[in-house]
């Protein structure tokens, strides 16, 4: 495979004072060797520029184009499978080393395998010894079916102070099917996006960027192939002892993931929660009550003030005052049975808060 460079737009105003970069297809070796030229590139800070050992003679009026490099270049031929640029189809890539010793401009290159025109693409700027992925083509027929399911399963319980700590194993396995409907074999790279996850039951990279893993298949002619990434992490959830019901602490030592000790001695600071959330009740009912019985008390001192001083008013007014009187000793009652209720509340929280601590 060959890159065939294409007149490329300078990279800077320092760029432009040098002579433009164009290659056309690799010539035969004799015209090679009969048309080198000596070429050295020079960084700048943020710029660079080429020297040319032989001086060039431009005449007035006229223009040239000055060869910068002319030479083999190390590249390879690889199919490049991406879900997020082309979720069906790898892109065929040129895997290109500049070995040149000069700094490549970024421009347009004509592709040629084995002597066939098979696309254009876009040389990136590339330094001196970096390689870069070129893609000039997309292979349809190659078909890649991506599949992705995920699943969750609790590992270990442990328990710190007021909570339990749920250790759980996090599986995200990624299944690619890989159709291969050619007649040739094809080399196939699939990247794989990097996530918080290790790698489990799977097998090492070929190769390991910032952002992606990849492995390298080869694909046999008219072949389909599976390949999986199975991927695992570990992440901790807190369950809230005084908030659980006895039901969820039963599955878990169903499942063994607490023992009979622990569950008794859980289940025991449950059933004192409950009886709070019952002492609570009845207060929020203690409460409804009076706030009724203070609005019918306005109701009634209102009353009471309209009546006038007939005998049947007197009879009134005292019927008013005998329930008024009532309803004041009832909310005395339920005054003391809040305050009972709240010193019973104390007592129990305080037990609770003495059993958590016990448990480490």
């Amino acid at each position: 495979m060959k890159a065939a460079r294409m007149p490329a737009r300078p990279r800077s105003m320092m760029a432009m004072a040098a002579p433009s970069m164009a290659h056309a297809p690799p010539p035969p070796e004799s015209m090679m060797d009969s048309t080198r030229v000596q070429t050295r590139s020079v960084e700048m800070g943020e710029f660079f520029r080429y020297d040319i050992e032989n001086p060039v003679t431009v005449k007035r009026g006229q223009s040239a184009m000055v060869p910068i490099l002319q030479g083999p270049i190390e590249c390879r031929k690889e199919h490049v499978y991406k879900a997020l640029k082309m979720p069906r189809n790898p892109v065929v890539t040129m895997r290109l080393k500049n070995s040149t010793g000069l700094v490549l401009e970024r421009g347009p290159i004509v592709v040629l395998d084995e002597g066939t025109y098979v696309g254009e693409a876009i040389l990136p700027y590339t330094t001196a010894g970096s390689e870069n992925h070129i893609a000039y083509s997309v292979d349809l027929g190659v078909v890649v079916t991506e599949k992705q399911d995920s699943q969750s399963s609790m590992r270990a319980i442990h328990i710190k102070q007021r909570y339990l700590q749920k250790e759980h194993l996090e599986h995200l396995n990624t299944e690619y099917t890989v159709d291969n409907k050619k007649n040739e074999k094809v080399l196939l790279m699939i990247e794989h996006p990097k996530r918080d996850y290790e790698l489990a039951e799977t097998p090492e990279p070929t190769e390991k960027t910032e952002s992606f893993l990849r492995w390298a298949l080869e694909l046999k002619p008219k072949s389909q192939t599976r390949f999986c990434v199975k991927e695992v992490k570990t992440v901790w959830y807190s369950e809230g002892i005084r908030e659980m019901g006895t039901d969820t602490l039963r599955s878990y030592l169903n499942s063994k993931h607490i023992d009979k000790t622990a569950y008794t001695k859980i289940a025991d600071i449950i059933e004192l929660q409950r009886t709070i959330y019952a002492r609570q009740q009845q207060q929020n009912d203690l409460g409804t009550e009076s706030g009724q019985i203070v609005q019918e008390q306005d109701r009634l001192r209102k009353n009471l003030g309209a009546l006038g001083q007939s005998q049947q008013e007197a009879g009134m007014r005292g019927k008013y005052v005998s329930k008024l009187e009532t309803q004041e000793k009832r909310l005395d009652d339920i005054k003391a049975a809040v305050q009972k209720l709240q010193s019973e509340i104390a007592s129990i929280d305080k037990s609770i808060e003495a059993k958590l601590a016990a448990l480490g």
